[in-house]
């Protein structure tokens, strides 16, 4: 949510992390995909998903286990850059909207890289075979 970022990125890396250097930037870029996001932003994603789709915790962390990693290669691709930009360059009043800008282009690359679905759950192989 907007209020939960806001806190992350306005306040709580602001605190952790004092200051605008370049120096500053990196640390925080570093903190957000190496601390935050595999450790606690994926792991809450798959849990809440799993839970809402009627499944456990546990299926949420088994699934995080058998994708996270795929997955975060695909987020660090994108957000250490643009991370660093928005910690470096972008005011402090905008990081949210240029971060809700830069997550709707990781939303169309994660849905490119993922496997399309029939309604029955088979994996489609082309897309000719999508009605």
């Amino acid at each position: 949510s907007v209020c939960f970022q806001h806190f992350v990125f306005n306040i709580l890396y602001t605190k952790l992390f004092p200051g605008n250097s370049i120096r500053i930037a990196i640390q925080k870029t570093c903190f957000d995909n190496f601390i935050h996001s595999p450790f606690v932003y994926l792991p809450s994603y798959y849990i809440y998903k799993n839970v809402t789709d009627g499944k456990s915790v546990n299926n949420g962390l088994q699934e995080y286990q058998d994708v996270g990693f795929n997955v975060l290669k695909s987020c660090w691709s994108l957000w250490l850059p643009a991370q660093f930009i928005c910690f470096a360059l972008i005011p402090l009043n905008f990081r949210i909207l240029f971060n809700a800008c830069v997550g709707s282009i990781l939303e169309v690359i994660l849905s490119y890289k993922s496997p399309m679905k029939s309604e029955n759950g088979n994996e489609i192989e082309n897309e000719s075979e999508v009605k």
